[in-house]
């Protein structure tokens, strides 16, 4: 098989935790890296044996040694950068957001028109084994009709000085962050309407707490919460989701462990053993019974209480990461494979994301 030659755009940070882990896809090799930092990029040149190095972006989306471009910049940049690599005949695989406007996305999806390069967004989540259990437990209805999503995220403070909490630079916290939770729901549950927003800001203007509302269906609300504010050693990320007849939670910003309490059938808690191997905790109750929920009667013979943890968090999100770029790059080989995600999720993602920002902001 052909080598597919990557160059990333940005090496500190979550961008060396991608070098690190795409360096491992079997037939990719990354030829080049750009930073600001020549210190920094100097350092991860030599410790990943990467060739060519430039503090010039532009330089290295041009460079003849590249195929795809993975830009992991601040998201005030993807929309240039991306543009430029797709005249330059390269694919480009974008860090979310995709981009801070709708505009700025729009004109990366017409240069991939236009000149045939490929556009992948980095949603790893995606890629989660557990996240993929609770799509299939839902499209399977082995708990039910789903009711109810509750996430809260209470994620690490930063200092005023950061870009992140300038909107012009990230986008906002709905547009940095919450389009990968936006997404991931959405490609769940199916399209989201939004029913309410809003957002608290702190004395010097920083905008930290958002809280959403979306509609899935006609019989399920999902409430979103986004606040940076908290000592890194204590944040914390749920998602609660509620069906007919049972619960699940999943634990953590790359979720790491679901809990799981429910009433089923004996077919339903043996799909549910294949799906997560290894629970723990597994109990049975010895009589069936008929319950009622949601208006409705059901006769069931199990109730399952269990835990499961497929893996330790950097485990799971480094492999999310390669899983992530080893798809789009498999796109990019062959125009006939389907790709868990492409440009236009990244895109629906940040309209969602932008609808919230506009509602919360509404005098």
């Amino acid at each position: 098989m052909e080598e597919t030659r990557l160059g990333v755009v940005g090496v500190g940070g979550f961008g060396l935790f991608c070098i690190a882990n795409c360096r491992n896809i079997p037939g990719v090799r990354i030829t080049a890296a750009a930073d600001i930092n020549e210190e920094l990029l100097a350092r991860v040149a030599g410790e990943f044996d990467i060739g060519y190095t430039t503090t010039d972006w532009q330089t290295l989306v041009m460079h003849p040694q590249v195929d795809v471009v993975h830009i992991i910049t601040p998201p005030y940049l993807h929309a240039e950068q991306a543009i430029m690599a797709l005249r330059a005949g390269k694919h480009v695989f974008i860090e979310k957001p995709i981009a801070i406007t709708l505009n700025e996305a729009d004109a990366i999806m017409q240069a991939s028109a236009e000149y045939g390069g490929r556009v992948g967004t980095n949603f790893v989540m995606r890629y989660n084994p557990l996240y993929d259990a609770v799509r299939t437990i839902t499209e399977e209805h082995l708990l039910g009709a789903p009711m109810r999503l509750v996430f809260e995220n209470y994620a690490q403070d930063l200092p005023s000085s950061h870009w992140f909490w300038n909107p012009r630079l990230s986008g906002g916290i709905p547009v940095e962050h919450g389009v990968h939770f936006f997404d991931i729901f959405q490609s769940i549950f199916g399209a989201g309407t939004l029913q309410w927003a809003g957002r608290l800001t702190r004395v010097g203007g920083e905008e930290d707490k958002w809280l959403l509302v979306l509609q899935y269906g006609e019989r399920m609300f999902g409430s979103f919460t986004h606040n940076f504010d908290m000592p890194t050693v204590i944040e914390q990320t749920t998602a609660d989701l509620i069906y007919e007849r049972g619960r699940i939670r999943l634990s953590g910003w790359i979720p790491e462990r679901l809990t799981l309490d429910a009433l089923v059938s004996e077919h339903q808690a043996a799909r549910l053993l294949t799906l997560l191997p290894g629970l723990t905790a597994l109990s049975v109750a010895a009589d069936e019974q008929t319950v009622l929920a949601n208006g409705q009667r059901f006769t069931l013979t199990r109730r399952v209480q269990a835990d499961y943890s497929p893996g330790e968090k950097q485990v799971l999100y480094g492999k999310a990461v390669r899983d992530a770029m080893a798809d789009f790059i498999a796109w990019t080989k062959d125009p006939r494979y389907i790709p868990r995600v492409t440009g236009a999720d990244g895109r629906e993602a940040l309209r969602i994301a932008l609808e919230v920002e506009a509602l919360a902001r509404k005098e």
